[in-house]
């Protein structure tokens, strides 16, 4: 297990890729729970132990159907768990140690107070870093360099934020 954390905080560090992980069904779906489990630590902090289930729904749901897509379109198919397990598990390692920063920015916003001072310079490098580590896994995933990567990466943030803004909406 050490060596998997090994290799999911080398890619987090860009220094490995998806490829380097096992093709595993089991890491996949271990991976794909633990970052269900860390998205929905953010949203109960929000809301009662229910509210979050959507996001987390939608965040497994929509990472599988964008890459699922993106692999499919470059032909890499066979490329899909390794990808969707670097996704997951950097992803919960990243929410993890993003806690400490977007905890107290959470509660200053729900309690409409100020962050502390310089948080929200800290929330844009966690931000820029995680777009840069999917792009990372991108990168990989289908062959392209780092800025096509990001730029995919970024396309994948928008559309995912986009489609769980509608469907919150459409919520009662």
């Amino acid at each position: 297990m050490s060596r998997l954390l090994a290799i999911y905080l080398a890619i987090c560090g860009l220094k490995r890729g998806p490829q380097d992980l096992p093709a595993s069904r089991s890491l996949l779906y271990l991976s794909g729970t633990l970052y269900a489990a860390t998205i929905w630590l953010y949203e109960i902090r929000e809301g009662d132990v229910w509210t979050g289930l959507p996001t987390v729904i939608l965040g497994i749901v929509t990472t599988w159907a964008l890459y699922s897509s993106l692999l499919r379109f470059n032909e890499k198919e066979a490329r899909l768990t390794q990808t969707l397990s670097a996704s997951f598990g950097c992803n919960a390692i990243f929410n993890l140690a993003a806690a400490p920063i977007r905890w107290p920015w959470a509660d200053a916003i729900l309690a409409k107070t100020e962050p502390p001072p310089g948080f929200g310079l800290m929330l844009f490098a966690i931000i820029i870093w995680s777009l840069v580590i999917e792009g990372h896994v991108v990168r990989n995933a289908i062959d392209t360099s780092l800025g096509k990567g990001m730029a995919i990466a970024l396309a994948f943030a928008i559309i995912s934020v986009t489609v769980l803004v509608l469907v919150r909406s459409a919520l009662p």
